[in-house]
């Protein structure tokens, strides 16, 4: 693989890096807002084990993926397969 190619794949990896980051702050977030605000409906998900990750991790995600043209996306999740992600 040219080594300009791995490049690109690394500012892939930091850029996938980065919005993972993002995603479980926001997890977090959801969380103690549940907790602050609506503490029932919180203390029934930790009583189920309930993790925001198996609700709303998916809100988040379409939210990011939805605010970039389909072919954006598409070309991103594309060039993330066809990388080395080591």
């Amino acid at each position: 693989m040219p080594k300009n190619r791995l490049l690109q794949c690394g500012s892939i990896v930091t850029a996938v890096v980065k919005v993972s980051i993002a995603v479980q702050v926001q997890m977090y977030q959801l969380s103690r807002l549940l907790h602050d605000h609506h503490k029932d409906l919180y203390d029934h998900f930790e009583m189920n084990e309930i993790a925001p990750t198996l609700y709303a991790a998916p809100w988040f995600l379409t939210i990011f993926a939805s605010q970039f043209p389909i072919g954006f996306v598409a070309r991103v999740f594309g060039m993330s397969r066809n990388c080395c992600l080591c």
